[in-house]
C-alpha cells in the first residue's frame, strides 16, 4: 500500500484523474461549464486529501513498527526491569 500511495503522489495521479472525472461528470450531468469545473475541482481536492491522509497513516504505521522493532532488540531488552521483561517466566 505504501508503494501505491508513493506512486500516486509522485506521478500526481490526481491531475490525470481530473480528466476522467471531468468526462464522467460531463456525460452524467448536462450542466454548464462552470458547474462541471467546480465539481471536478472539488473531486480532485477530495482525492488529494484522501491520498494525504493515507500517506500520513502509513508513515505513522511505519514509525510505530520501527519503534516496536527497536524496543525488542536484545540491547534494549537488557535494560528492561526484569519484572517487566517479556520472557519473564513468573508472569
Amino acid at each position: 500500500m505504501v508503494a501505491t500511495i508513493r506512486c500516486f503522489k509522485e506521478r500526481e495521479i490526481v491531475r490525470y484523474a481530473l480528466l476522467f472525472l471531468w468526462e464522467a461528470i460531463a456525460k452524467r450531468k448536462k450542466v454548464q461549464f462552470s458547474e462541471i469545473l467546480k465539481l471536478t475541482v472539488n473531486g480532485g481536492k477530495l482525492m488529494q486529501k484522501r491520498l494525504q491522509d493515507l500517506w500520513q497513516k502509513e508513515k505513522l504505521t511505519r514509525y510505530i513498527a520501527q519503534l516496536t522493532e527497536n524496543a525488542r532488540t536484545v540491547q534494549n531488552l537488557a535494560r528492561v526491569d526484569p519484572r517487566l521483561h517479556p520472557c519473564n517466566p513468573k508472569q
